[in-house]
């Protein structure tokens, strides 16, 4: 469809003028099995008809790009409500002109005219990105401050910036090494069904930042959204090979409560295509014992919009019982050192995770477990009721999701020949000691 020039795609879609705005497909393929029997249509006649209707449709800020299925539109404007609402008015004229007013059913529209992504786009159209240099480890601030230099910050605003920080890392040759996947283990199914994308080991300290306020908030979102990036890489190579799991992110609490950081972050979800959100889970990390549980409830909510499962994680279960049903999907506790060599019986192991069994049967949720490293801590959470069970006694973290499938408990931990063990009962065995499986 010769409708506008398709000089340099990859440059034009990768843009910070473009950089994940809104994308409809729209199927003509849909349009030829449905309308060419009526009236004789053919590939040619149905170019000629649509191609007027939609240029004038669109302003000189949209892009239309045709494939060998159908057309891309992408809209110059970022907002989702105007381009579904623009991507619905062309697709009804166009279906008006071949079936009439008012004589096509809803299903012809959700056929015809469905959400899509840039990088679908560039996949279909089969443009190649340039090559990039391979990044180097992360450091606080450094890779937005470069994309900020590119797009002139006073000229534009933070959702901008973290959409156009999203999508380089999503599209460039980065290799997403500050970032893993390590399995989750599913005890009702007996089967890796799930994996955690956190910051590997040694890149820890890229976590700790000094500033406060808003400028640490908007660090945390910074992070989440390179995190986001890498989730979604991880999401792509599950789906390339038929597979299905579900890939938790963290999203920190800092960048929930201030509304800038919290729509930016919202801004950059809104721009992942719908494969892809749907085995994507937000984590809410970083939640400290005084948090507000209405305020942790519209944060989910809020969610909600764009994934279809949240999980709430904490250092230190907290309890809140006696609140009102926050919906998120899961509740979550990472191992610590201290419940492991507890200072007293209230951040003992078994105290942690008696709270989190409470937690979770009260709000109706999963509860899972981070940083399981022992064959025992497994048994006593087992017993305890947690579901999900992460970490090296399950599986190392990898650069991209591993496989996935049963795993019986009794070969849990079989392949994991040197596991650190420390003793719950008792602290005064020396530092570091081993267990063998």
């Amino acid at each position: 469809m010769a409708m506008r020039a398709q000089k340099d795609a990859w440059h034009q879609l990768t843009v910070a003028h473009f950089a994940g705005n809104p994308v409809y497909f729209f199927d003509t393929r849909f349009l030829l099995a449905n309308v060419a029997a009526l009236a004789g249509w053919n590939p040619a006649r149905l170019e000629a008809a649509i191609a007027p209707r939609v240029e004038n449709a669109l302003t000189e800020a949209d892009a239309c790009f045709s494939t060998e299925g159908g057309f891309y539109v992408v809209f110059g404007r970022p907002t989702v409500p105007h381009a579904r609402n623009k991507a619905h008015e062309i697709c009804r004229d166009i279906l008006q002109h071949f079936y009439g007013r008012g004589n096509f059913l809803k299903e012809h529209i959700e056929k015809f005219c469905r959400p899509s992504s840039v990088q679908q786009l560039v996949n279909e159209l089969g443009v190649s990105p340039p090559a990039a240099v391979k990044r180097r480890a992360l450091r606080p601030r450094r890779a937005v401050a470069a994309v900020k230099d590119v797009l002139e910050p006073e000229k534009t605003d933070l959702a901008r910036v973290l959409i156009a920080l999203f999508t380089e890392y999503l599209n460039s040759n980065w290799d997403g090494g500050d970032y893993v996947f390590t399995p989750g283990w599913d005890n009702k199914k007996q089967s890796i069904t799930c994996f955690s994308c956190d910051l590997a080991p040694e890149a820890k300290g890229w976590q700790h930042s000094r500033s406060s306020g808003l400028d640490a908030a908007i660090e945390h979102c910074e992070r989440d959204v390179i995190a986001l990036a890498a989730a979604v890489r991880g999401v792509r190579h599950v789906r390339a090979r038929d597979d299905f799991a579900v890939i938790t992110v963290p999203v920190h609490a800092e960048t929930l409560a201030w509304a800038k950081t919290r729509q930016a972050y919202f801004s950059v979800l809104s721009k992942i295509e719908p494969q892809s959100l749907a085995l994507l889970a937000p984590r809410i990390v970083g939640l400290g014992p005084g948090a507000n549980p209405a305020l942790v409830a519209e944060w989910i909510s809020s969610l909600h919009r764009y994934a279809q499962r949240t999980f709430v994680h904490f250092n230190s279960v907290f309890d809140f019982m006696g609140t009102q049903v926050l919906g998120a999907s899961g509740f979550g506790m990472t191992i610590s050192q201290t419940m492991r060599m507890p200072r007293s019986l209230y951040d003992s192991l078994v105290s942690q995770a008696t709270k989190l069994q409470r937690l979770c049967n009260h709000q109706n949720a999963i509860p899972y477990a981070h940083d399981i490293v022992t064959l025992p801590e497994m048994y006593l959470l087992r017993a305890h009721g947690v579901r999900i069970m992460i970490g090296p006694v399950i599986g190392e973290p990898e650069p991209l999701p591993g496989p996935t499938g049963p795993l019986p408990f009794n070969a849990v931990g079989r392949y994991s020949t040197d596991v650190v063990y420390l003793s719950m009962q008792d602290a005064s065995g020396p530092p570091g000691a081993r267990i063998l499986h």
